[in-house]
Formats: structure tokens, sequence, C-alpha cells
């Protein structure tokens, strides 16, 4: 069969793609977009820049704060520039709201609040780190209701969503309840709060005599979580008359309210556990600790088991 020019020039012409065209999509955009800090400074006031700036390297700081790293953080905190009471109250705030949110690194945020104290101890006002500090533990530990009234009234709007949001909000709430309590502890046991302050809030939590059983349980778990905290402290010998009283009114209370099982359970581990003179039968909850002390645990624990010990090298990598 003959091939004829026109076929065979067809033949060599590039074959030409069709590509549709697609109108062009507009991408939705959020409604809070993150954008340069120094183009949000921009219409700023020089107070309010210097705020912002303060805001971004304490929580930088804060984002960074760990046993091993302490000491060099804790001196890059006191560099900060805090020459007025808005400005400590903003590093206040800043702290506090970590150590809640983050209750296994409760004692090395205690223990800046303590270095802090003692930079930060007198400001115009009369006011100082600390006291702006309890101040802020009992505002938290005092607020009782779940949802204040300008998000409930945003809540009842969605109807069948209702329940589930306030069940959300008061698992939230109950999380920030017992970071806030273990705080506190460990303030107590750096003597930045008296003895006879957590003795107030003992009594507090249990007097639920009277309260629903959902928040006679919050109480009573409070309670545990403290105990568990500065049991050890409190139980000395001029307090042993008042502690006694304490475990007896929470077994009546056990005996009585019949709380749920879980909190049950908390309550009379708290029991044994000053039956044992507050020496813990295991390390429920593990705090920070600094690489060296990781490694010397896993070394006695090779050595224990009579396995090949970890090279110190390879670990620190």
């Amino acid at each position: 069969m003959e091939v004829t020019e026109e076929q065979s020039s067809d033949e060599k012409a590039p074959k030409v793609i069709q590509i549709p065209i697609f109108e062009r999509v507009e991408l939705r955009r959020c409604e809070n977009p993150w954008v340069k800090p120094r183009l949000m400074e921009k219409n700023l006031s020089e107070n309010e820049r210097k705020m912002k700036y303060l805001e971004r390297h304490c929580c930088a700081i804060l984002n960074k704060l760990t046993p091993q790293k302490f000491k060099a953080l804790v001196a890059a905190m006191t560099m900060l520039e805090v020459d007025n009471v808005e400005k400590l109250e903003l590093i206040c705030d800043l702290v506090f709201e970590t150590a809640i949110k983050q209750p296994l690194f409760s004692i090395p945020y205690a223990n800046l609040c303590r270095v802090l104290t003692d930079v930060f101890k007198s400001m115009p006002g009369n006011t100082n780190f600390r006291k702006i500090l309890v101040n802020k533990c009992q505002s938290e530990f005092e607020i009782s209701e779940p949802l204040d009234e300008e998000k409930d009234k945003i809540l009842r709007t969605e109807g069948e969503k209702l329940e589930c949001l306030e069940e959300e909000c008061k698992e939230q709430n109950r999380k920030r309840a017992l970071g806030n309590i273990r705080f506190i502890g460990e303030l107590f046991k750096l003597k930045m709060i008296s003895e006879k302050i957590m003795h107030e809030i003992i009594l507090k939590l249990l007097s639920v005599t009277d309260k629903p059983k959902s928040t006679m349980e919050d109480h009573l778990e409070l309670f545990s979580k403290l105990l568990n905290t500065i049991g050890k402290e409190l139980d000395h010998i001029d307090a042993k008359p008042r502690m006694n009283q304490y475990f007896e009114q929470l077994e009546k209370i056990i005996a009585i309210k019949k709380p749920s099982s879980r909190i049950k359970f908390a309550l009379k581990d708290v029991i044994d556990l000053r039956a044992s003179n507050w020496v813990p039968r295991r390390e429920v909850e593990a705090n920070p600790k600094t690489i060296d002390q990781n490694l010397r645990e896993i070394q006695q624990k090779t050595k224990k088991d009579g396995s090949h010990e970890p090279s110190q090298a390879n670990w620190r990598k």
C-alpha cells in the first residue's frame, strides 16, 4: 500500500493535547490567619510593642523549660525587662497558665516562681510576684461554675450540641482544677503558701455534706490530689490531731455518701499512703528528669538485670 505525502506529513506532525480549562478556585481563608509579628505590631504604640515582645520571649522560655536547661532558662527569664506592674502581671499570668496546663512539670514551674519571687520582690503599688501569683491560685480555686454567663448564652443557641459542649467544658475545668491544686501544693513545699491556707483548703474540700454528687466527687478528687502532693509535709507532730480529724471525716464520707468507684479508690489510696508513712508503693506520676538522671537509672537497672549497659555516648545522641 502506497503512502501519500499528505499521510506521511500528518503522521510526522506533533499531536496537540487538549488541556481542559478549569475555573479559578478561590481558597477559603481562615478567620484568624497568621501574620508576621512586625506587621501586626506596625500600628501599635511603643508600650504595646514592648508588651508583645515580652510575651513572645517569656513564652519561648516557658516552652523550653526542662530540668536539663533550668538554670540557663531561669537566668534568661530574670533578664527580661520587667519594670512595672503591668509587665509583672503578664509574666505571672503566662507562668501560671502554663503550670496548671502541664501538671507533670509543676515542680520546675514552682521552682521558677520561687526564683522570680526573689527577683521581683517589690514593684510600685506595694505588690510583688508572689502576691500576684497567690491571688491567681486563689481565684482559680474558687471558680465553681463550669460556664460563665456569656459562654452559656452562646452554647444555649446550639440546641442539641449543648450537652456535649458542656461536658467538654466541665472536663477542661476539671483538668485545670487538678493542675492548679498540684501547683498550689508544690508552692507550699517551697514555703510560698502558708500551712494555714493549706488547712483552709482541705476543710473546704471536705465540706461536701450538702453538695450535689458531681461537686462532691470533684472536691474529693482535688483532696486526694492535694494530699498525694503535700501529705508528708502536712502530717507532722503538731498537726497530727488535725490530720486525724480529716481522715476520720473522710471515712464517714466514703461510708455515707458512697462516691463512685474511681473516687473511692483514689481516697483509699490516700488512706493507705498515710498508713505507710507517706511512702508510695510506686511512682505514679514521673516528674521530669535530666538526661543524666535517666542515664543513671538505666545503668542501675541494667546492672541489676545483668544485661549490657547502654553506651553513654549513644544515649546522649
